[in-house]
């Protein structure tokens, strides 16, 4: 409308050829606009998913993501790809139930434009408690320069 951005946008969502697709535009604080395309479908029984976010302006790089996802008879597996211009990020897992239990496995590869990249893997197991639920993570760091961390979380939760 010109006077001043207002950060409002507008969106349209439709399916096309079996996928279902969404665009929207917007406008920043900085008067620049955004424009963002996404779209879904299964096939052949995996769910794939994909978009972009072009930014009206130079100085932000455009970002955009591809995921896969496949589940068989209690056996699930992920891999995603997000690209932000100079650094990316790729992500693998794989999870199913083993005596009651949740057991997963995920890997993370971070590509730094700055050659700062870091490696991530972790296992994960969870547990329901009835009306709350738990779960413990172990997760395995490498920063890039020689330095690895291990990390164990605990958490415990409940939900409504």
């Amino acid at each position: 409308d010109g006077d001043a951005a207002s950060g409002d946008g507008i969106g349209l969502s439709t399916t096309v050829a079996g996928a279902s697709v969404k665009l929207t535009l917007g406008e920043t604080t900085d008067s620049t606009s955004a424009m963002s395309i996404a779209a879904s479908m299964d096939f052949m029984g995996a769910t794939i998913k994909a978009g972009n976010t072009d930014f009206d302006t130079t100085g932000t790089d455009d970002q955009g993501f591809v995921s896969v996802g496949y589940s068989v008879s209690g056996f699930n597996l992920g891999w995603n790809h997000y690209d932000m211009g100079d650094d990316s990020v790729t992500q693998i897992g794989a999870s199913t139930s083993v005596g009651g239990l949740g057991v997963g496995i995920s890997s993370a590869d971070f590509e730094d434009a700055n050659d700062q990249d870091h490696d991530a893997m972790g296992i994960h197991i969870t547990g329901d408690l009835g009306g709350a639920w738990w779960a413990v993570d172990y997760i395995n760091e490498d920063d890039g320069a020689g330095t690895e961390t291990d990390s164990y979380a605990l958490v415990i939760g409940t939900g409504f």
